[in-house]
């Protein structure tokens, strides 16, 4: 099972990198308080599934997948408007998107592998 653990590695990694960044972020830049408030609660429902994924939970791989992935489209927002043009903070918001839409990728691929025998 080589593959189960670089996918494991990389879900810890990944995570523990995103919740590092929601958290720094609101320390290094001034934001409002809504996304002051929506960042920690992002890194905490990522922490959370990380802690359940650890112990071997598959709840804490659903938390990560559904976080991720719904996180990766609210963000999206900041890099191409609906109008098709880009944002102006779209620079600061791609490797974040990157990172969640993997997190979130690979967290349905080890869901995914999990039901088979």
């Amino acid at each position: 099972m080589p593959m189960e653990r670089l996918y494991k590695l990389s879900i810890y990694i990944l995570a523990s990198l995103l919740i590092i960044g929601f958290l720094g972020v609101g320390f290094l830049t001034p934001l409002p308080p809504f996304l002051y408030i929506e960042n920690l609660a992002v890194a905490f429902l990522l922490a959370l599934g990380l802690l359940l994924s650890v112990k071997g939970l598959k709840a804490g791989l659903y938390i990560i997948a559904i976080v991720s992935l719904i996180y990766s489209g609210r963000i999206s927002r900041s890099i191409i408007s609906p109008i098709g043009t880009l944002q102006p903070l779209w620079e600061a918001h791609v490797p974040v998107v990157v990172l969640l839409l993997m997190l979130g990728i690979i967290s349905m691929l080890m869901l995914s592998n999990t039901g088979r025998g």
